[in-house]
């Protein structure tokens, strides 16, 4: 498990299993489909952050 993996979950405990999956997807392109306010765009933004560090 990547460091960068261990500090966004110490950071944001809020973050559900499947939120979590796809933050560690890197194998290619992820669809995300959920409701309104439930953290898309949050995940999309660690997801970077977890490829780029």
């Amino acid at each position: 498990m990547k460091d960068v993996f261990r500090i966004i979950e110490e950071h944001f405990p809020m973050l559900n299993d499947d939120q979590k999956a796809a933050i560690k997807a890197t194998d290619g392109p992820v669809q995300i489909i959920a409701g309104p306010g439930s953290g898309k765009t949050f995940v999309l933004v660690l997801r970077t952050l977890y490829i780029l560090l």
